[in-house]
């Protein structure tokens, strides 16, 4: 499976599940030439083409490291915020001859104080995703906002955060060995970077469809040594792309960080909130660790536990459902509502080391 698929399923679905319950094709990033002046932003969000100066191409490694972890870290001592955006792509042709093309192509933005992200991926003409995207989701006050056709809005807590660097490159790494400088050096999406060659030598086979690998760059910043560019050419096979499991073609990676320094605009995805109030159910005013996911919501609190089941007497009748039956058993207890919409079941259970109650709330029917 490749990255991409890989990174979808690793946020529309691990993330979902492991807190459950406890196109118009957006332009590509243009290529650069050298510049000594700051990057700006264009209309798409992607990073602006750089124009053409000198550079001093002395000094600097001859050589980088690509199974060095230090290589794909987050720069988080010298940026506050960039960007980012993403192309993949297949561009083949299909037994009669006419053209097939697929892309998923993704543009987001990231700060690093506070901690925030969004990103949001989209496609065309790839039958395998139609259903997926667009996806977007939003990393704020440490709870994830996502979007997507599947389940459409949903909020659960972060928990474990990987960073765009190690979450799109992986710092396990599908890069390898040593690749070359390039000269001359070259300004990159505003910043004075190292260029290094790829080969095919230094990608690990079948990573991102590609079974024939053509060429490659990676663009390290000189001053901090953060990723700036990534780009990588072949040919192979890409059903999520392109359809079909057979059908050869071009597959282009690229992936660029930009508009280091300047303002982002973070906000959960259009048509989604993090306000509690919004929530189908009612949540005690503590609730954190909040989950709201295909129809089931779920949270933690430090009330006790006889005030959560009081809670759940008084406010669902108000926002519409009538208690039905209670049951109680020491740490346990649940209660079923009915109302014009079917049978709500809320499950409360008290966690006895450390006096928090989880509240899990469905839908029957």
């Amino acid at each position: 499976m490749n990255r991409i698929a890989l990174l979808l399923l690793a946020l529309a679905a691990s993330t979902l599940a492991c807190n459950l319950l406890g196109s118009d094709e957006p332009d590509s990033p243009p290529a650069s030439e050298s510049d000594s002046s700051q990057p700006s932003e264009s209309d798409s969000g992607q990073p602006a083409e750089d124009s053409q100066s000198g550079l001093d191409s002395g000094g600097g490694p001859d050589f980088l490291d690509l199974d060095d972890p230090q290589t794909y870290l987050e720069p988080q001592e010298l940026l506050n915020n960039y960007r980012i955006a993403l192309s993949f792509s297949f561009e083949g042709a299909g037994a009669d001859g006419n053209p097939v093309q697929g892309a998923v192509m993704a543009v987001g933005e990231r700060s690093l104080d506070p901690l925030a992200m969004t990103m949001t991926f989209d496609g065309f003409d790839n039958a395998s995703l139609s259903g997926e995207l667009p996806f977007s989701f939003s990393l704020i006050d440490n709870i994830y906002t996502f979007s997507a056709p599947l389940f459409g809005c949903a909020t659960i807590p972060a928990g474990e955060f990987q960073d765009p660097f190690a979450l799109l490159i992986d710092t396990g790494g599908f890069l390898l060995g040593n690749a070359p400088r390039m000269r001359p050096d070259d300004v990159i999406n505003g910043v004075p970077v190292y260029g290094f060659s790829l080969d095919a030598s230094n990608v690990e086979p079948g990573e991102l469809d590609i079974a024939k690998f053509d060429s490659g760059t990676v663009y390290i910043a000189k001053d901090g040594g953060y990723l700036v560019r990534l780009e990588m050419n072949g040919s192979g096979t890409s059903e999520m792309l392109s359809g079909s499991p057979d059908l050869e073609g071009d597959i282009t990676y690229d992936l660029n960080y930009f508009d280091f320094n300047q303002t982002v605009d973070i906000k959960p995805p259009e048509g989604c909130t993090q306000d509690s109030s919004e929530l189908e159910y009612p949540v005690t005013p503590d609730a954190y660790q909040l989950s709201s996911v295909l129809g089931i919501t779920s949270y933690k609190t430090d009330l006790p536990l006889e005030d959560v089941i009081q809670f759940y007497r008084d406010e669902m009748p108000t926002a519409g459902w009538t208690l039905e039956e209670e049951f109680g058993s020491g740490p346990i207890a649940l209660l079923s509502f009915v109302g014009d919409a079917g049978t709500v079941q809320v499950t409360l259970s008290l966690d006895e080391a450390t006096d928090s109650v989880d509240v899990g709330i469905i839908k029957l029917g």
